[in-house]
């Protein structure tokens, strides 16, 4: 179900995504992929605090899971929740150092963060 929910999300039909990779977890409730994926189907529709909250999941399952670290803190970061959101990318590239994307959100969050108010 998870393959199947997989190309329906990159067909942009992420309701139906979501359905699949939930039903996935059902299935099977130690699927760590199958939690991030359907958070990265909340993003897509705009369901910002579910997407956290499978992305937690996936870490529950899978601690050491640097994706799920890295989108979490992306989701965090679009929150406003920004200490949070860099915590996760820093657990991220603690997890795969390599990571590109970690390392990129990293960052701006950083910069958001010591941004004045104003422009944020």
């Amino acid at each position: 179900m998870n393959n199947l929910a997989v190309a329906l999300n990159a067909e942009g039909q992420h309701a139906e995504a979501a359905w699949g990779y939930q039903r996935a977890v059902d299935v099977r409730p130690v699927y760590p992929e199958a939690y991030s994926n359907l958070g990265v189907a909340l993003v897509a529709m705009g369901r910002i605090p579910q997407a956290i909250e499978h992305y937690r999941e996936a870490l529950r399952v899978w601690p050491d899971y640097a994706e799920a670290d890295n989108f979490l803190g992306a989701s965090l970061a679009e929150a406003g929740r920004l200490d949070e959101a860099i915590t996760h990318f820093e657990r991220a590239l603690a997890i795969k150092g390599n990571d590109r994307s970690a390392r990129e959100n990293l960052a701006r969050a950083r910069a958001l963060r010591s941004a004045p108010r104003s422009d944020r």
